[in-house]
């Protein structure tokens, strides 16, 4: 997914390209969404009981967190196709903003989550600030 920038500046010269790299990175988020999913439902026990060798307990903590992360290669190919036309339109100084962002938000809650537990798992914050950032990444640089 990480290489889709690179293949949108080598590869996108017309709009039938363009398609094409997008369909290409949807059926590889959607294949890797239903591994998660998978991953987090039928095949939790062999997957993370089995071959990582997870208590049932936290087998059963993980699996709302880690079905949750399916929709967030569909958000990294996007961002990566998103950053590519960045890149080939000249616009890199939104791109760089959208980092000062990423990391000033990141800086801000960075010292509630260390010093305050909160009744969720890590991987469900992590979640949840990943598609914030997402949210106002989207909303604040893009238009």
């Amino acid at each position: 997914m990480r290489n889709l920038q690179q293949a949108y500046l080598t590869l996108v010269k017309t709009e039938k390209d363009y398609r094409t790299l997008l369909n290409f990175s949807a059926t590889i988020a959607g294949a890797l969404g239903i591994l998660l999913v998978l991953t987090a439902g039928p095949l939790n026990q062999m997957v993370v009981g089995q071959i990582l060798g997870a208590d049932p307990e936290l087998r059963l903590y993980l699996r709302l967190s880690l079905g949750a992360c399916a929709i967030f290669p569909f958000f990294y190919g996007g961002t990566s196709l998103l950053r590519g036309w960045f890149a080939g339109a000249d616009q890199t100084t939104k791109l760089s903003r959208a980092t000062i962002a990423k990391c000033c938000f990141l800086a801000l809650v960075w010292w509630p989550l260390v010093h305050f537990q909160l009744p969720l798992s890590g991987i469900a914050i992590a979640v949840g600030c990943s598609f914030l950032l997402k949210f106002l990444k989207h909303r604040t640089f893009i238009s």
